[in-house]
């Protein structure tokens, strides 16, 4: 798939943290700036009822994402 660059990140408890620690990690790669959108998608596969997440954020939004 063109344009699409998997970067692993730190563990994070929650999913603002995931989001947060994404910003972080692309920021410091150059690979973003303030205002790109970021499909983000995460889950564990340690735990049987792990949780799984796919999210459209704006890099630098207080918002929810979509």
């Amino acid at each position: 798939i063109r344009g699409v660059i998997p970067v692993k990140i730190r563990y994070a408890k929650t999913a603002d943290a995931v989001i947060r620690e994404s910003d972080r990690a692309l920021s410091r790669l150059r690979f973003i700036k303030k205002g790109d959108p970021v499909v983000i998608l995460s889950g564990g596969q340690a735990l049987p009822a792990s949780r799984y997440m796919v999210k459209i954020h704006f890099v630098g939004s207080k918002r929810k994402g979509i």
